[in-house]
């Protein structure tokens, strides 16, 4: 997390700032649970997840995500699944007719989305306090894919029953590393070639 602490003093000169890290072996969801709730108790107004596989190149990424007016806003990185390539965005929007999609890299600029990986977003507090514990928890999948849900996903479907809005930049992007990195624009790139 040393990595965090630099970027927030290098490129975001913020009045206090306070970075916790998980410090145990537990499963992420009580991980992220736990976080969020010292966090709170320690009076921060804003909760910020910067996860250490995804990486942003643009130092002015960072910025822009702690200065949005959003309740929940979050900028994009590629999915681990599913392998395709390129990657889509790791962003859901569901339509009324049930149906599925991931908004595509060609899509610039903010929108709406019913889900989105929470590696480097921010939240404000007002969330956390309007909706009930558990906020994070791993556990079946409610669209019937037979895929387990994250706690990402699981995050998402709560608080917009809960009435909040989630935003997404996709002029916001970061690579996620797997056995390679995928790239701003969802095209992996293996670090060994096999």
């Amino acid at each position: 997390m040393a990595w965090v602490q630099y970027l927030l003093g290098a490129f975001v000169q913020l009045p206090e700032t306070t970075v916790f890290h998980a410090a145990s072996n537990s499963p992420i969801d009580i991980e992220r649970d736990n976080l969020v709730a010292k966090a709170m108790d320690e009076g921060a107004t804003d909760i910020l997840f910067l996860d250490d596989d995804v990486v942003h190149s643009n130092p002015l990424s960072l910025r822009l995500l702690l200065e949005a007016p959003y309740d929940v806003y979050s900028g994009v990185y590629p999915a681990k699944k599913p392998r395709m390539n390129p990657r889509p965005p790791c962003v859901l929007k569901r339509f009324e007719d049930g149906s599925v999609t991931y908004p595509g890299w060609a899509n610039r600029g903010k929108m709406e989305v019913d889900r989105v990986g929470l590696g480097f977003m921010k939240i404000k507090r007002k969330v956390f306090e309007d909706v009930p514990r558990p906020w994070f928890h791993w556990g079946a999948n409610r669209f019937g894919d037979n895929n387990n849900m994250s706690d990402d996903y699981f995050f998402c479907d709560k608080i917009r029953a809960h009435g909040f809005k989630i935003i997404v930049d996709i002029d916001l992007r970061c690579r996620h590393l797997a056995q390679g990195s995928i790239d701003e624009n969802g095209e992996l790139q293996l670090l060994i070639d096999s």
